[in-house]
């Protein structure tokens, strides 16, 4: 049974909410007149699939939707998710390092939207040419609406508390709707604890599994725990002490090996493999 976690009052003041927002256009288009073809072609009596058309030429796309996918690493990496999705709650310590990185894409997303909308006309004329029959003028927006539909947003906004509530209800109506927002918050930082301790347990868990079987690993097998001990101090916002002595052990114990003595030594594996094993049998406690 996991433990409840226990969330300090000064959370708001030691974290705050993030919401990341990608929109992007994939040039994609379901076809229902090429599905009904093959479904034909085949004799099939229903529906066997959907043919969905790229309508562009993926390698352009994928300049611009390359920022959006570092944007989601970003910030996966240096927050927990909160209890909507795209809202995610970070260290007050980290809101300066995020803006300037997640502003850097951005700009860097920006750039590749930029010299993309010039491209494009050029590239309908391409696909007219490469789709043939199935090439429809409909399919396509406006190159003047092109650049709307790329974006990435990032917004910070302050942890809700029921003390931010100054609304004219009365006393007690009031004090239960700041009871209700209280608890919900509480109830939400409790859940971004839990996946940051099921963070924890998936990267020793997949060790463990490597080293147990006896075959080949990559580097990732220690340097994605190397990566998230190094965060794991400014994931944990409400400072929980349980969790940084669990960090510190798997830093220790789980670290100390580089990959390629791992691989040689059989003996530093069945010790790092125990030691991994052991941690696991620690965190039973902590997660599902």
């Amino acid at each position: 049974m996991e433990k409840e976690k226990h969330v300090e009052n000064g959370i708001t003041s030691r974290a705050m909410l993030l919401r990341l927002n990608v929109s992007a256009c994939s040039f994609r288009k379901y076809d229902r007149k090429v599905s009904a073809k093959v479904a034909a072609d085949f004799k099939a009596n229903r529906d066997p699939g959907r043919y969905n058309k790229i309508l562009i030429a993926l390698d352009e796309i994928k300049k611009i939707t390359a920022w959006g996918d570092a944007a989601r690493r970003y910030v996966e990496d240096h927050a927990a998710p909160w209890d909507e999705p795209g809202w995610w709650i970070i260290s007050v310590d980290e809101y300066f390092p995020a803006v300037k990185a997640l502003g850097e894409i951005v700009e860097k997303h920006d750039e590749a939207v930029h010299k993309f909308v010039p491209l494009y006309p050029a590239l309908v004329k391409d696909a007219r040419e490469s789709l043939k029959a199935m090439f429809n003028e409909a399919d396509y927006p406006p190159p003047d609406d092109v650049a709307r539909r790329f974006a990435i947003r990032v917004h910070f906004y302050p942890i809700p508390s029921g003390k931010h509530l100054m609304v004219k209800l009365g006393d007690e109506a009031l004090a239960e709707l700041q009871a209700a927002q209280e608890a919900r918050t509480k109830e939400a930082v409790q859940g971004a604890m839990r996946s940051v301790w099921e963070r924890l347990h998936g990267v020793v868990k997949h060790m463990a599994d490597r080293l147990d079987d006896g075959g080949k690993f990559h580097d990732t097998l220690v340097e994605n725990i190397t990566e998230l001990v190094n965060i794991l101090p400014h994931l944990n916002v409400v400072g929980d002490e349980e969790l940084e002595a669990m960090r510190r052990e798997v830093e220790a114990k789980l670290t100390r090996f580089d990959p390629e003595v791992l691989r040689k030594s059989r003996k530093a594996r069945k010790d790092t493999l125990k030691e991994a094993e052991t941690i696991l049998d620690k965190m039973k406690g902590f997660v599902a």
